[in-house]
């Protein structure tokens, strides 16, 4: 009876002690890690198996109201994916009178969006820094832009409603 207790004890053991790998049948892509069964993703990737990209949530065409301290206007913009994972860049943000075509970019991180320092339109400078919100169907936008007047430099503090078309 002390053996069959004995074995039993020790086939009880092995069985607790053998847990099955969570992460065996747990596939992450992208660089991400499993830890206890669940994906870890690298910056700028989420989902359950880290597949979709943070910043293609923000990319699209996008009707833009703008209400700046210098006018207010709408025009269209375009958010498309940068160079790194977690960045966007908005052409013609703010629709300022470059000589072409300007893209602005911008770090993404959840829901939000920062605007880091840059100047853009090579010949007139035009200097942009801000950040925004991504709503279901919009994003909301605060920037400001220092650009070159004559006489000295106007900064322009904007508001703006970027609504996504379907």
């Amino acid at each position: 009876m002390k053996k069959n207790i004995g074995v039993l004890l020790w086939v009880l053991i092995f069985f607790i002690g053998c847990k099955p790998d969570a992460c065996e049948e747990v596939g992450c892509l992208n660089g991400g890690s499993c830890e206890k069964g669940i994906c870890q993703c690298l910056s700028g990737f989420n989902g359950p198996d880290c597949s979709f990209l943070v910043a293609s949530r923000f990319t699209g065409n996008y009707n833009t109201t703008y209400d700046c301290t210098s006018a207010a206007l709408e025009v269209s913009i375009e958010l498309k994916p940068g160079d790194n994972k977690r960045l966007i860049t908005l052409r013609n943000l703010g629709d300022y009178a470059c000589p072409e075509n300007y893209w602005v970019e911008a770090l993404t991180s959840g829901d939000s969006l920062y605007i880091n320092r840059q100047q853009v339109c090579a010949g007139s400078l035009y200097e942009f820094q801000g950040y925004g919100i991504l709503k279901p169907d919009s994003i909301v936008l605060y920037y400001t832009v220092t650009y070159p007047s004559n006489p000295g430099t106007i900064t322009d503090v904007c508001s703006a409603t970027l609504i996504k078309i379907p």
